[in-house]
């Protein structure tokens, strides 16, 4: 796909210049918390890329609360409140969470927005491994037959009809597995932020019923795809596999763990095998063709800093 073809292209000076706020009094030290592993951090990053990309979520939030209240007017049936749902994709190791985490802080923030926001991972909603196991998919992990879908669905329908005290799974990255009995709470948010892999994706057509089934991508309200070249990707992810592999040394409680015997090499090559076999693979086979689907696509450096904005 030619993204030109649908997409106004905005380098990062010219996207700067969108930022409608003088002063945020942006902290480094507590933005630092936000970032993900071996990821800059500079304010610079918030006021030039996502202050003007806040700012213009806020704009589509208030037009579509608008909306709901005309529909409401027109119906004569008032609705429960609906949260705006956000939905954040890209690949494995992109930078999808730090994403995520900074437009939760920003629209949440009260000197900004004041916005009562949750954020929520897919990674919640894999199956446990033990259920991929018994398929035979653990190397499957990530792709779209690994998740419960139903569960997803279910949870998005219900926060969309505006639902309290909803429960989402929770996914441990030290274990990597759903942590028993650990669950998120979402109650009546207004925005929700999703983030993961498959959040643009639709399923794909094997018969003449497929086209009636419900996807994630259906309760998206603006679509946000974190993009770079796939071998910058692959380094970002070769360089966290070592991160997490080195934490899981002293740690038997890690999945990792079981790799403490590789010296460093060996990791690298575990890693990049990893990446090239399953990772790059649902790349191309599942995420990156999603990638039509986002309102905007935000296109990283090896610096990990947003250079090009794609905006539909």
């Amino acid at each position: 796909m030619s993204v030109n073809d649908n997409y106004d292209l905005f380098l990062r000076p010219e996207w700067a210049s969108f930022n409608e706020l003088d002063e945020c009094g942006f902290k480094l030290d507590f933005i630092e918390s936000l970032f993900g592993f071996d990821e800059p951090i500079s304010v610079s990053e918030l006021e030039e890329v996502y202050l003007p990309l806040a700012a213009l979520l806020i704009k589509h939030i208030k037009i579509k609360q608008q909306l709901n209240t005309a529909i409401d007017k027109f119906t004569c049936v008032p609705r429960l409140k609906k949260p705006f749902i956000i939905g954040v994709a890209g690949s494995v190791a992109v930078g999808k969470s730090t994403t995520s985490r900074i437009l939760e802080y920003i629209l949440s923030n009260n000197k900004l927005y004041g916005l009562q926001v949750a954020l929520v991972p897919t990674d919640g909603f894999l199956l446990p491994n033990e259920i991929l196991e018994k398929k035979n998919i653990m190397n499957k992990k990530g792709f779209p037959e690994s998740y419960d879908l139903s569960g997803l669905i279910g949870f998005l329908g219900a926060a969309r009809q505006g639902a309290s005290m909803l429960q989402a799974p929770i996914y441990s990255h030290h274990s990597y597995d759903i942590m028993p009995g650990k669950f998120l709470t979402v109650d009546q948010p207004d925005v929700i932020i999703l983030e993961g892999l498959n959040v643009l994706q639709i399923p794909k057509l094997k018969n003449n019923t497929s086209t009636k089934q419900n996807c994630v991508a259906d309760f998206i309200d603006y679509g946000i795809y974190v993009d770079a070249k796939p071998e910058v990707i692959e380094s970002w992810y070769v360089k966290r596999f070592l991160s997490y592999m080195a934490k899981a040394v002293s740690d038997p409680s890690a999945y990792m763990h079981s790799l403490k015997h590789l010296n460093e090499s060996s990791a690298k090559d575990c890693a990049n095998k990893i990446w090239q076999e399953i990772n790059l693979l649902n790349l191309k086979q599942n995420i990156l063709p999603s990638k039509c689907r986002a309102d905007m696509i935000l296109f990283k450096e090896a610096s990990h800093g947003v250079s090009k904005v794609y905006m539909r």
